[in-house]
């Protein structure tokens, strides 16, 4: 299966995965079409949130893979028009050039501008900070 039809496939099980949104929760799933170097971030990112109760979930491949559901995260109305999302995951394994594997935390930063549909993710690797990922693409509200 290409990338593209990966991050489709994926796109679409975060999408039916958020289910049933409550009238103030807010779902959206964001497919990232150019990632910088290092790793540690996928094709797409499911969020869900609700500003007035001040929560938030997020999901993706790594965290499908160590948690195997969405995480809580902390949440951040960044401006008027941006929603930011934080979180950690511990130990992930990493291969490096090496050949090496290391577990390695790596914290996470997803960013939706919820006025352009534009979204980031940045992952900061506790073992080199000269990895620090970027992601950027389009969200769209799940439904």
């Amino acid at each position: 299966m290409n990338k593209l039809a990966l991050a489709a496939t994926l796109a679409t099980g975060l999408a039916t995965l958020a289910g049933p949104v409550l009238a103030a929760e807010k779902a959206f799933v964001c497919e990232y079409s150019s990632r910088g170097y290092g790793g540690w971030v996928g094709d797409a990112a499911l969020f869900i949130f609700d500003e007035e109760k001040g929560t938030a979930q997020a999901y993706d491949g790594y965290i499908k893979e160590m948690h195997g559901k969405p995480i809580d995260v902390r949440m951040k109305r960044a401006s008027t028009k941006r929603m930011e999302f934080y979180w950690e995951l511990k130990d992930i394994p990493s291969r490096f050039t090496s050949g090496e594997t290391i577990p390695v935390d790596v914290k996470y930063r997803g960013s939706i501008n919820l006025k352009t549909m534009q979204g980031t993710l940045r992952a900061t690797p506790s073992i080199d900070v000269r990895n620090n990922t970027k992601a950027a693409g389009k969200c769209r509200p799940a439904k």
